[in-house]
């Protein structure tokens, strides 16, 4: 008999894919990687219910039967690329909303090891719910405003000695005519007071800049926390946002440890989020307060491994292979 199929839901340029399904080959694993972006297109899809049966076809004749996976990992998954052939823009919108339909019956049908179920990855991304979450746990999170009322955005301002940041609610990238904009967190200065008007258009995150020692990403591979101190403030340009750090040149990455009460509440919070992988942002203070930011559930995470060598690709892969924790 087959072993059943270890499904990775992602698109073709994903490097952290790649890694993990390279460790599930070594170990010669059942392990299938759906690239969403090829269906309709590239990937045949057949139900009949007289049989009850349900695949996709992919490239090189690989089979995902609904009825034989035992894990998803759902990655980085991108939209139903439509056959160019088709031109009218309304019938391309029409086949691509079949299209994910089929691919959320996919989901909707595994009741198997979901790493994570793109419903809860879905829930755990709202900023507001992680920070109240947090704070319910006994994390310590910044002074946060979210708000579209100019007047109180002002007095957010002023009330935390004009030390203020913004970020954004949701993915912090945006389609433009000329390409793709990332938005990084910024200070808030006194010279953009003036386009405080401007959050009456859309809600605006703004957060109390807190100092920094150094940070911690800390990535959440079911149980496991893999705990990276990055030491942002060893670099100008990485001092407000570590993201912006030369990959050329990196700051200092080095394994790290968190004490026993913090590690616990992030376990609980990742469990009671419903998933079973998340990337975690904390800062510590100068006065060594550990203050959470954020959780990414679907994070990255495969320039850690590489700066420090901690094996979270293995530890994914072994989730996989598992169908989850033990006991």
């Amino acid at each position: 008999m087959n072993e059943d199929s270890i499904v990775v839901v992602t698109n073709q340029y994903d490097p952290h894919a790649d890694v993990v399904i390279t460790e599930l080959n070594r170990r010669s694993k059942n392990v299938i990687r759906l690239n969403t972006e090829d269906f309709p297109t590239k990937i045949n899809f057949t139900f009949d219910s007289e049989v009850d049966m349900a695949e996709f076809v992919l490239p090189m004749s690989r089979v995902i039967c609904f009825d034989s996976v035992k894990s998803i990992w759902y990655r980085r998954p991108e939209p139903c690329i439509v056959d160019p052939k088709v031109v009218d823009m309304s019938m391309r919108s029409f086949a691509q909303r079949e299209s994910q339909a089929v691919l959320d019956s996919f989901y909707e049908s595994f009741s198997g090891f979901w790493m994570s179920h793109p419903l809860k990855i879905r829930a755990a991304s709202r900023k507001i719910y992680q920070l109240r979450l947090a704070k319910s746990l006994g994390l310590i999170v910044p002074p946060t405003l979210v708000t579209n009322n100019p007047e109180r955005a002002r007095d957010f301002y002023q009330n935390h000695k004009e030390e203020v940041i913004v970020k954004v609610l949701g993915p912090p990238v945006v389609e433009t005519e000329g390409g793709f904009y990332s938005f990084s967190t910024v200070v808030v200065e006194e010279k953009d007071l003036v386009n405080l008007d401007y959050v009456r258009f859309a809600p605006t995150l703004l957060q109390a800049y807190i100092p920094k020692k150094f940070e911690f990403r800390i990535t959440v591979v079911g149980s496991k926390l893999f705990i990276c101190e990055i030491h942002s403030q060893d670099s100008e340009k990485s001092r407000i946002d570590w993201r912006l750090f030369d990959p050329e040149n990196p700051i200092p990455h080095k394994q790290g440890k968190l004490p026993w009460e913090i590690e616990r509440k992030i376990v609980k919070m990742v469990k009671l989020l419903g998933l079973s992988f998340a990337a975690i942002d904390m800062i510590v203070t100068p006065e060594n307060e550990h203050v959470f930011l954020e959780i990414n559930p679907n994070g990255q995470w495969a320039w850690i491994e590489e700066l420090t060598g901690m094996p979270i690709a293995k530890a994914i892969a072994d989730l996989l292979v598992r169908g989850g924790e033990l006991g």
